[in-house]
């Protein structure tokens, strides 16, 4: 069932505000980006969105009311212009920046903590080092929950260095520096999880290639509080991964692993694997199942021709759902990019016209697959949802989808088409994997190009998205 859209546009002081049949969509002012170095969406802090700006001499919250309209922005001033904003946290009533910098010869680590104004109400130094003292560019991820931030980083190709930091007390719960044998961190680093209780879970990926099948395997480490850190080892039946997601059950305190695996290839799966276990009860070494894909599945997706190569081609996985009966979602999606060169820039060497002639590069992010997995392990059912998504030169950041989650559906919001005019279009699917596909609204003279893999949904029924065009930001709340 198609959703008609309504073509009644009201305008509000804030913003652009178009009712639809189902939704209503507000449009922020637009701001110029031109100089910008880097922008987030901070979310809804109190009764304010917060978006933070990084203009390179100055940083800025822009702030708006729910109504989109724009109130004020507010400069961010840290103790040095040069410092390294490592991660910015939001909360119901705040939000955390932290942030790293040197003075003379010492390097600190500092966090503050802002209303929905954009005030400073908390300040705190969380680490302090001396001129030996190396690490700046840090990497971080964020508990489920928001209480915690764990900052990581590398040094060489064996040390991995871990930053547990409390948002709600703003203080450093731990650290660790820790030398990991017979492991290139760098290179075999494949994911990072912290829990609500400050527990971080950190994937390698170790010898995934045709050359050494026979070794390759995943290992878990685990690190919090104690001394040392937990290793777990996930081997494989002479297979490779081709793609794999992580993710952590909270309530239980299950890890889950999911993922496509090929006998021979980087990016044509054969079939897929998935493992629930919790954390606890996880052995020193688990062999991971697989299970090939069946004919009529891929008849389905490529027609009876092309499907007689029993292959996926060219899909990544994307996201992994939990299900409140304790099974989960895998979603993975067709992408791949072509690089072309053109006559005219091919023969061109050197440092001539065009830096010696890069080409073009197309961009295709396609039909999206929703592998579902029950409770014990069991595969309970698969299902295509079909889009055709193309692009060129724009690093795809318009591409591909937002899973948008409720507890009773899912909705997988996308642009039809990468261009100016455009339609975007939703699926909704319930639990048992019924959908239906809807026009969700239409950004024909909105000056509107929405980039939905940085969408940021910061309610059960709303959702923020930026759009950018020639050189200028807004912001789209869609709320359902």
């Amino acid at each position: 069932m198609i959703r008609s859209i309504l073509a009644i546009c009201i305008l509000f002081i804030g913003g652009l505000h178009v009712q639809l049949a189902a939704q209503s969509v507000t449009v922020s002012k637009e701001m110029t980006i031109r100089n910008d170095v880097a922008y987030d969406i901070i979310g809804i802090i109190e009764d304010n969105i917060v978006l933070y700006r990084d203009k390179g001499t100055e940083r800025v919250v822009e702030l708006f009311d729910k109504s989109m309209k724009h109130l004020f922005d507010r400069e961010i001033t840290l103790e040095r212009k040069n410092a390294d904003v490592y991660a910015i946290v939001p909360q119901d009533t705040s939000f955390t920046i932290i942030y790293g910098y040197r003075e003379k010869r010492n390097y600190y680590m500092r966090a503050r903590k802002y209303d929905q104004f954009g005030q400073m109400i908390d300040s705190t130094l969380l680490l302090e080092g001396g001129s030996e003292f190396k690490l700046d560019n840090f990497r971080f991820e964020v508990s489920e929950d928001r209480s915690k931030t764990l900052l990581f980083t590398t040094r060489k190709s064996d040390m991995f260095y871990t930053y547990l930091i409390d948002n709600d007390k703003l203080e450093l719960s731990w650290e660790k520096e820790s030398k990991l044998i017979g492991l290139n961190v760098r290179k075999d680093f494949r994911g990072i999880l912290v829990s609500n209780q400050g527990e971080a879970n950190v994937l390698f990926e170790i010898d995934n290639s045709r050359y050494e099948k026979k070794s390759h395997h995943l290992t878990l480490l685990g690190f919090d509080q104690n001394d040392g850190y937990y290793e777990n080892k996930f081997t494989f039946d002479n297979k490779l991964t081709v793609d794999l997601e992580m993710e952590y059950d909270n309530l239980n305190r299950r890890i889950i692993l999911a993922g496509l695996v090929s006998e021979d290839s980087d990016y044509d799966a054969t079939g897929y694997f998935h493992l629930t276990e919790s954390i606890d009860a996880l052995d020193e070494v688990t062999m991971i199942e697989d299970q090939d894909f069946d004919v009529k599945f891929l008849e389905e997706l490529y027609g009876k021709k092309l499907s007689k190569k029993k292959r996926l081609n060219n899909f990544v996985t994307r996201d992994i759902v939990l299900r409140a009966d304790g099974g989960f979602l895998l979603f993975a999606e067709m992408n791949k990019e072509f690089f072309r060169r053109s006559a005219f820039n091919g023969g061109v060497r050197g440092g001539g016209f065009n830096g010696g002639g890069r080409g073009w590069v197309d961009i295709y992010n396609e039909d999206v697959i929703v592998f579902a997995v029950r409770p014990d392990g069991s595969g309970h059912w698969k299902k295509i949802l079909y889009k055709k998504q193309f692009s060129q030169d724009d690093g795809g950041v318009f591409s591909s989808y937002f899973l948008f989650k409720t507890p009773s559906r899912l909705r997988i919001i996308y642009n039809d088409e990468i261009k100016r005019n455009n339609t975007v279009s939703e699926y909704v699917m319930d639990p048992l994997g019924n959908f239906e596909r809807n026009s969700l609204l239409s950004t024909e003279y909105q000056n509107l190009k929405l980039r939905f893999r940085d969408a940021v949904q910061v309610a059960s029924n709303v959702l923020l998205v930026p759009s950018e065009r020639n050189f200028k930001l807004s912001l789209v709340k869609i709320e359902y």
